[in-house]
């Protein structure tokens, strides 16, 4: 009740001393009611930090421990209309593109070949990344399992248009 008081009277206060720029409240106020308005506030950091972060938060190691397949991404989150995914890798995957999507690797665990059909192949190492370009045909060979956080929009088919019995047409969330 004491936290809602002093929320409440430094929004009056605020209100009252408004000008067409808006509300203010001076630092001295805010630094006088800071105890009362400490009560009315989650009673722990860990509450703290899932309001701010709206449970967003993600730890890759416990991720990548809750599947073993591959070749199989898994949704870990989305931001600006892209997808953030994992997956671990290991084989050679199929020749595709994505005509209308950029494809960003970023390797957490091994290396990866990218092969390409027009260019030279690259070796990614962890720690590193590669932006595929819209359209660019690729071919992805682990000789070891890899982890791999990839970046794509949402639009971004698997595949690309090429259908194979490895095409994941349904993303897990995890």
């Amino acid at each position: 009740k004491k936290g809602l008081e002093a929320l409440f009277n430094l929004s009056t206060k605020a209100f009252l001393n408004s000008d067409r720029d808006g509300y203010f409240i001076e630092e001295k106020d805010i630094f006088d009611n800071a105890q009362d308005l400490l009560c009315i506030l989650p009673s722990n950091n860990a509450e703290m930090i899932n309001i701010a972060a709206k449970k967003d938060y993600k730890n890759l190691q416990e991720k990548f421990s809750l599947f073993e397949d591959h070749w199989s991404p898994k949704i870990i989150g989305e931001m600006n209309e892209q997808l953030v995914k994992i997956a671990k890798v290991k084989g050679e995957f199929v020749w595709h593109d994505h005509a209308n999507e950029d494809e960003l690797f970023l390797i957490i665990k091994g290396s990866l070949r990218l092969e390409f059909k027009h260019k030279e192949a690259v070796v990614l190492n962890e720690g590193e990344i590669l932006i595929v370009p819209r359209g660019v045909e690729h071919k992805p060979i682990a000789d070891e399992e890899v982890w791999l956080m990839l970046f794509e929009p949402n639009s971004t088919k698997h595949t690309g248009n090429v259908k194979t019995k490895l095409t994941q047409n349904k993303q897990e969330r995890i």
